[in-house]
């Protein structure tokens, strides 16, 4: 806070009630037109999540997340989605820390740009629709698991084990001297 008690603006987060439809209930009504297809549901939106360069890598980002999330919970539901642009790698990969998972995806989502004149200009992004539980309990943590992560993580596992289990990687693909280039491939047979 300055000498007169203001503080500083280092991050903000919104939400919004939005009514979906389609068949994964991830297509904006607003949008769907005639084809819409699927029940109408409706669903609290988490929207422009963003901390000063000053304040990133301290947690705000998580703590401003979990007070959108308990409000989302005040107003009666169980879940919370957001959509992020897919480029934008930092972001999702917070979301997946927080417990979003992916569901869905649109290829030319309306968005606002800046162009190279500095004029903000209609376009299209590519987005990925996420959502989050906010179910208490095992219930809640089970919709949240990453189905993908734990498939992947078995398999590495798996393959760990054999390793030690024939004796190095060595034991398993035997030697290979005749592996002079990095295009060359040989096959590992995993056993899972």
């Amino acid at each position: 806070k300055d000498a007169g008690g203001r503080g500083t603006v280092v991050g903000c987060v919104g939400a919004e009630v939005q009514t979906f439809v389609g068949t994964r209930g991830t297509t904006p009504l607003r949008r769907a037109g005639d084809e819409a297809a699927g029940t109408p549901v409706d669903r609290p939106v988490i929207a422009n999540l963003a901390t000063a360069p000053s304040a990133r890598r301290r947690g705000l980002a998580k703590k401003l997340m979990g007070a959108m999330e308990e409000q989302c919970v005040e107003w009666g539901f169980e879940e919370a989605v957001l959509i992020v642009e897919a480029s934008n790698s930092k972001a999702m990969g917070l979301y997946k820390k927080l417990g979003y998972r992916g569901i869905g995806s649109e290829a030319t989502t309306p968005s606002l740009m800046v162009s190279d004149e500095g004029k903000v200009v209609e376009a299209t992004v590519k987005t990925v629709f996420m959502r989050k539980s906010l179910k208490g309990g095992l219930q809640g943590s089970l919709e949240n698991v990453d189905l993908g992560g734990v498939v992947g993580v078995s398999v590495a596992a798996a393959l760990a084990a054999k390793v030690v289990a024939e004796g190095g990687v060595n034991g398993i693909l035997g030697e290979q001297p005749h592996c002079t280039s990095p295009n060359q491939m040989s096959r590992l047979d995993l056993g899972v």
